[in-house]
């Protein structure tokens, strides 16, 4: 039994405060199981004429109130209409405005003439539709002229069918009388129809993609402005079709005929007349011939690369129909170039409108040509798709060579001269890479243990080996098609190799290395050894010679050959007078002569002194001329062109020349 409740007071759909109810239907029994009532089902003690007593179960609610008056009737026949099954046609989400004010079930229920909800709209013809209250005229040909009559006061509706059973078009004639008196406008109603939507939540208009996403019921607003799905509005005069707005809607018209994924219905509403209680207009639908299946790519399997394919093989091609059924597919496999009389029944499967034909097992022999094709049959014909070739490719790679040379835990591989002369090898992994430890190569190179990194170049360094240990390989060739050659074989034994590294400097006794390596050292091959060219006073660090890497005085040499390694120093000159006891530098032979103390011998180089020098002091010391640049042995004389005055001590002056 279904009650209608007033509440005291206003509703809060008319704006009132979250603590007002809002207009409903609802069950007794939901509200208990999500916690809203303290009971379910309630029963009465009123005797059912059926037996038992009544129930209460199914109710509306509805406000006693309208700002400050009596409360109008359209929010009590909204709520009416959801008792008998409707839905909300208004976007219950609120981001558009649904149907507006064309129909009862959404905001039509506020339509007015003197006061919000007076006068509700009418219904919908989908929801009149729905609740059987109208059995609408189905559209097959053409209708020329056809009288539509007001819905107010006639159940006159027109349906057309699209060949999709969920979607289709209603056709109604709403005028400004009865309940319909609070129209926004008047004229014929065009209404798209989308049964497998539940609500009018998901809007959308052209130019968009609305092939999922729509409303349940739309208004085909006859401006194509779309104010409805914008929620620029809810209704107004050229939403509806009549003449001096828009008298023709079909395929081509904006807004269009076409279902909402964009197939044309051939559905036409042509030679509208003005709006009145009674409209004409020529309803049509075009007969549709079907036409046959149309094919997608036709598809051998496995891999292909310049047409090439293994064997054997598979064949499949996507249909496409939606007109009719397809009953029946077929191949073709063919070796002289065309499918005249080849064609055999093949496995079809799927359903409307997409259908997959498949030939599994194909095969050919090495080097064949062959032609291949499907084709798919319905009440539309026969749909062929576009044949290709293939060159069938089954022959393994040749085999080149492989070689292993050992090394400290690791072995060197390189290999050359595999080939192949159908599909090629592999573009992207052309090589398969297997080894063993068990005393012989594996048979194949689906045994063994893969080293994955191994599928293009010409060499690998297998490293992290057993120094001792035999490592056997086998390496094969893969080709396009992923024909796999049988493999070439090598073998190694990893084993420790030293070098000997010998450091030397230039000249000798100017510098050294750290470390010195001067007596030889043996280093394990690969090792990297560091090395540092260490200045001694008077010879800086110039270069080395038989370095591997050189950043200024720091050398790294990897050891893969015995090397000798020779750091150079070259002399550097020092000032050129110098105390020998204090091992002090001077640049005049006056400046070393005041520093000197009794016994001093002061050292000069190979040069010329043009200063004079006052030998005041009461010492004995000695001018020793003649050195080199360093100072490390006599090698020639000092010129002296100044005056030398000895006034208190004595000088001895050795290898001096004096004057010019």
């Amino acid at each position: 039994m279904l009650s209608n409740l007033v509440h005291q007071g206003s509703g809060e759909e008319a704006g009132g405060p979250s603590t007002d109810i809002w207009s409903h239907r609802w069950d007794l029994s939901s509200a208990y199981y999500f916690g809203y009532s303290d009971g379910g089902v309630y029963t009465t003690n009123d005797n059912c004429p059926q037996g038992g007593k009544i129930k209460i179960n199914d109710y509306v609610m509805q406000p006693e109130t309208l700002w400050g008056n009596m409360q109008t009737m359209g929010v009590f026949a909204h709520e009416y209409g959801h008792a008998l099954g409707l839905p909300d046609l208004y976007d219950t989400d609120y981001s558009s405005n649904g149907i507006g004010d064309w129909g009862l079930m959404a905001s039509g229920s506020w339509n007015s003439v003197t006061r919000a909800g007076d006068t509700p709209a009418h219904m919908s013809a989908w929801s009149k539709v729905t609740l059987g209250w109208v059995t609408p005229i189905q559209v097959a040909g053409t209708l020329t002229d056809e009288l539509i009559d007001q819905a107010a006061t006639t159940p006159d509706v027109y349906q057309f069918a699209t060949g999709n059973p969920s979607e289709y078009f209603l056709v109604e004639n709403r005028q400004l009388t009865g309940f319909d008196e609070g129209l926004p406008g008047a004229g014929l109603a065009i209404w798209h129809i989308d049964d497998n939507k539940s609500d009018n939540t998901q809007e959308c208009y052209p130019p968009a993609d609305c092939s999922s996403t729509h409303y349940k019921v739309a208004l085909v607003q006859a401006d194509g402005i779309w104010h409805l799905e914008k929620g620029n509005n809810n209704g107004n005069a050229t939403d509806l079709w009549y003449l001096g707005n828009a008298v023709t809607f079909d395929d081509a018209s904006s807004p269009n005929s076409d279902l909402y994924n964009g197939t044309p219905t051939d559905i036409i509403v042509t030679n509208i007349s003005t709006s009145g209680s009674t409209m004409t207009a020529t309803l049509s639908v075009q007969a549709v011939v079907p036409g046959p299946p149309v094919p997608g790519n036709v598809t051998p399997s496995n891999t292909q690369f310049n047409n090439f394919v293994d064997t054997p093989f598979d064949l499949t091609t996507d249909f496409t129909d939606n007109d009719s059924a397809i009953t029946s597919c077929e191949y073709c496999r063919s070796t002289d170039g065309t499918c005249d009389s080849e064609w055999t029944l093949a496995n079809l499967s799927g359903s409307s409108p997409t259908w997959t034909c498949s030939q599994t097992g194909i095969t050919g022999n090495n080097a064949e040509v062959l032609t291949l094709n499907m084709r798919a049959t319905s009440a539309g014909g026969t749909g062929e798709g576009s044949a290709v070739t293939r060159t069938v490719d089954s022959a393994i790679p040749t085999d080149g060579t492989i070689t292993a040379t050992p090394g400290t835990y690791q072995v060197d591989l390189q290999w050359s001269g595999f080939s192949d002369t159908g599909s090629g090898l592999d573009t992207t992994d052309p090589y398969k890479l297997t080894y063993s430890t068990t005393g012989f190569p594996v048979f194949d190179c689906s045994n063994g243990i893969e080293i994955p990194e191994v599928t293009t170049g010409t060499g690998y360094q297998h490293t992290g080996l057993t120094n001792g240990l035999t490592y056997y390989y086998r390496l094969c060739a893969v080709d396009a098609v992923g024909n796999i050659s049988f493999g070439a074989t090598a073998s190694a034994t990893p084993e420790l190799i030293e070098y000997q590294l010998t450091t030397l400097v230039s000249p000798a006794g100017s510098g050294s290395i750290v470390p010195d390596y001067s007596g030889g050292q043996m280093f394990e091959s690969g090792t990297l050894v560091v090395l540092t060219a260490s200045e001694t006073s008077g010879y800086p660090f110039i270069d080395w010679t038989g370095c591997d890497s050189a950043s200024n005085n720091i050398c790294t040499m990897t050891m893969d050959a015995d090397k000798n390694l020779t750091a150079a120093f070259d002399a550097a000159c020092m000032l050129p007078a110098r105390n020998m006891r204090a091992s002090e530098y001077y640049s005049t032979l006056q400046d070393a002569y005041d520093a000197a103390l009794d016994g001093d011998t002061i050292q000069s180089r190979i040069a010329v002194f043009n200063n004079d020098v006052n030998a005041d002091q009461d010492i004995s010391m000695v001018f020793d001329g003649g050195y080199n640049c360093n100072y490390s042995d006599i090698t020639g004389t000092t010129a002296f062109n100044g005056n030398m005055t000895i006034s208190s001590g004595t000088v001895t002056i050795g290898n001096y020349v004096f004057g010019n």
